[in-house]
């Protein structure tokens, strides 16, 4: 088996699963070229276990991390037409955060959305 290294951004927030008592996350990664930029080509990365959970509750959206694991082929249908294809995805054997932009994102998100119910304008009582 191959094993591969890279760097890249987390397409969406990972959710949490659990087949035949395993816990996993699938991420979409999408890989930076040599010089630190997005190179629009997309990495199915798939964690398990442990690492699965902490990818979870720590990882989200747009976050940088750096990935390593073994290259798989796995085949699949495609739901429409039923075409058969291989996917390459890799098994995480690592997977840290090295930056972290989604999170300051959906704060900033966060605090644009709340009202301040408590205030009264002056002279309303």
């Amino acid at each position: 088996m191959f094993e591969c290294a890279l760097i890249g951004r987390i397409g969406a927030r990972p959710v949490l699963k659990t087949r035949n008592g395993i816990n996993f996350v699938s991420l979409a990664v999408c890989v930076e070229d040599g010089g630190g930029r997005a190179g629009g080509a997309w990495a199915r990365v798939i964690c398990s276990g442990p690492m699965a959970e902490r990818v979870a509750r720590e990882i989200s959206r747009d976050d940088r991390c750096y990935i390593e694991g073994k290259i798989t082929i796995r085949k699949e249908s495609h739901l429409h037409g039923g075409v058969r294809r291989e996917v390459l995805s890799i098994a995480a054997t690592r997977c840290d955060l090295i930056g972290r932009i989604g999170q300051r994102r959906e704060a900033q998100q966060a605090s644009a959305a709340d009202v301040d119910t408590d205030a009264t304008p002056e002279g309303a009582s």
